[in-house]
């Protein structure tokens, strides 16, 4: 079931605000430490690499371990990019798609960097996947040719009288503002929409709002199709999912929400039968999938 979803993320926050520790968000994506048995958790860390870590870090963990120690109270370890992948797609082409997207946007030559896929049934859709990628990197800008120990690589960059670099790197902004957001959500929508067209398949992603999409379709004339966005977004559940009561209630609604559709159905059969049956179907079972959600 294609689907989009991309945050970008400029260091976690805790509910009350503080900024989560780095080295404990790296074992969560990876899935070590404290993390490496989630009980209760339906989930399965699929594929998992890292890049750019310098040599005096024995591993990943080490240098966002580090990264956390030397930052500053207000300050941020990391940044991190949240985005579905395809259940239409293999392991490979889904790993090939996030390796294409570090290499575009420079990750891959200029910071350190690790992700990870995340691999679990769909909450509300066991027949479907929630396949996802958490990708976090250091906004420090590396100078290959000027290699830094650690006492220096997170040091707020300076330089001599006669401009040369004598501490730490310098700090990307490329990612910060929405400009370059609303870029990295399209190409994001683009490159996955290019492999569908690869594999041949109908399905399409976008980064556009429903709304932005309601009002190309009514200017279209295309009311019926608009109708069907005319809707609230999708929330990300997070840790909702494992509340008991919240589930009960999001499952009551549910099923309110498919009664609803059933009444409606009926009502609608006159209009139903100006369309092919098969079309109707499709629509009918498009717009209760989607209310659903």
């Amino acid at each position: 079931m294609a689907h989009f979803y991309f945050e970008n993320v400029p260091h976690g926050k805790r509910r009350d605000g503080t900024k989560v520790n780095t080295k404990s968000h790296y074992d969560y994506i990876k899935r070590e430490g404290k993390y490496a048995h989630c009980n209760g958790r339906e989930e399965d860390l699929v594929y998992a690499a890292d890049g750019n870590i310098p040599i005096w870090a024995m591993d990943a963990g080490t240098f966002w371990q580090e990264a956390e120690r030397n930052r500053r109270l207000n300050g941020r370890a990391y940044r991190e990019f949240r985005f579905a992948l395809q259940e239409e797609f293999t392991l490979q082409e889904n790993i090939a798609l996030v390796e294409r997207l570090i290499e575009e946007t420079g990750i891959k030559k200029h910071h350190a960097y690790s992700f990870a896929i995340h691999d679990k049934k769909a909450t509300f859709a066991p027949e479907h996947r929630n396949i996802h990628c958490h990708l976090m990197f250091s906004e420090k800008i590396i100078e290959h040719d000027r290699p830094l120990l650690s006492e220096q690589y997170f040091k707020q960059y300076a330089e001599n009288a006669q401009g040369q670099a004598v501490s730490g790197y310098r700090t990307s902004r490329q990612f910060i503002s929405k400009e370059t957001n609303a870029a990295l959500r399209k190409r994001w929508a683009d490159l996955c929409n290019e492999q569908f067209a690869a594999k041949g398949l109908d399905c399409r992603i976008t980064e556009k709002s429903l709304a932005t999409q309601r009002e190309e379709l009514l200017s279209q004339g295309k009311i019926e199709e608009a109708h069907l966005l005319d809707r609230q977004p999708a929330p990300h559940l997070g840790q909702s999912y494992r509340n008991e009561r919240t589930m009960e209630r999001i499952y009551e609604e549910i099923e309110q929400v498919s009664a609803a559709s059933s009444s409606d159905d009926e009502e609608d059969d006159d209009d139903a039968a100006e369309k092919t049956k098969e079309e109707a179907k499709r629509q009918q079972e498009q717009s209760i999938h989607e209310m659903k959600i």
